[in-house]
């Protein structure tokens, strides 16, 4: 989609990549998770280990009020709708039972999961190189 190149080139230039996100994540965990598997115990990340994700991700460069204000400027653009109405019927069939979906009763839904539609497009938009 042609309207989304300048908002990638944007994009790149204030979220690290996601190869960058996922080493960052197990950085955190990986040690972690080790000890759990010698436990024969599963892990999960605590309030303590996203703040140290987070601050991982916002000293090596994120700035999260820089994607706000793109995402701000970019609301109108037709490409950026498209993929989030796209994103919205993946929410409602991915995190959604077949039995809700079929009531029309959706759980999840973009407009209360704003957090998830945003990891959902970086992602896309992070998809889209090369």
């Amino acid at each position: 989609m042609p309207g989304l190149e300048a908002i990638q080139e944007q994009v790149k230039n204030i979220v690290p990549n996601f190869t960058g996100l996922v080493k960052i994540l197990n950085e955190e965990s990986e040690v972690k998770i080790a000890q759990a598997r010698i436990q024969k115990k599963v892990w999960f990340p605590n309030a303590q280990s996203y703040k140290n994700i987070g601050n991982k991700i916002l000293y090596r460069g994120f700035n999260p009020i820089k994607l706000l204000l793109l995402r701000i400027r970019m609301a109108k653009n037709k490409d950026l709708v498209y993929l989030e109405k796209l994103c919205e019927e993946l929410i409602k069939v991915g995190f959604n039972k077949e039995s809700d979906q079929l009531k029309g009763k959706y759980k999840v839904k973009a407009s209360t999961a704003p957090k998830l539609v945003n990891v959902i497009l970086l992602q896309a938009l992070d998809s889209q190189e090369g």
